[in-house]
């Protein structure tokens, strides 16, 4: 029993399959992060560059293009990532601010409580992107 190779290779595989499955869930959950961000940025720069080539009503243009291309990435509903547009200036110094809020659920919650630390129970935030209407008179 004490020359067996067996028991040594189980104990490390014990030892260290906690370790590989707590770097597998992390790169997860940094991914989706990740992912969820910048479906938000493209979504947020899409809205506002249609939003500024629009002649007229380019605060509905913006806003629609914007969701469209959050649902084409398929990142989650609109009510996880809001959409808000704005028409800053005026004559042709107008630009259009999309601004998109952004949020995942955490797989990790639940996991670094048991390291004595809290984790947030989801990643957010918002990306915003912002074009001059150039060219077009109100």
């Amino acid at each position: 029993m004490l020359t067996d190779k067996n028991a040594g290779n189980m104990a490390e595989a014990a030892i260290s399959m906690p370790v590989v499955l707590l770097i597998l869930v992390l790169t997860l959950n940094v991914s989706r992060a990740g992912y969820a961000a910048m479906a938000a940025r493209n979504a947020a720069n899409y809205g506002a560059r249609v939003g500024a080539v629009a002649g007229t009503n380019a605060r509905a243009y913006a806003e629609s293009a914007a969701k469209a291309s959050l649902a084409q990435s398929g990142v989650g509903g609109s009510g996880e990532f809001p959409v808000e547009v704005l028409l800053l200036g005026s004559g042709r110094e107008t630009v259009v601010s999309v601004t998109v809020g952004w949020s995942t659920p955490t797989i990790m919650a639940g996991i670094c409580t048991l390291f004595g630390e809290g984790c947030p129970a989801a990643f957010s935030g918002e990306a915003r992107a912002v074009w001059r209407r150039e060219g077009f008179r109100p």
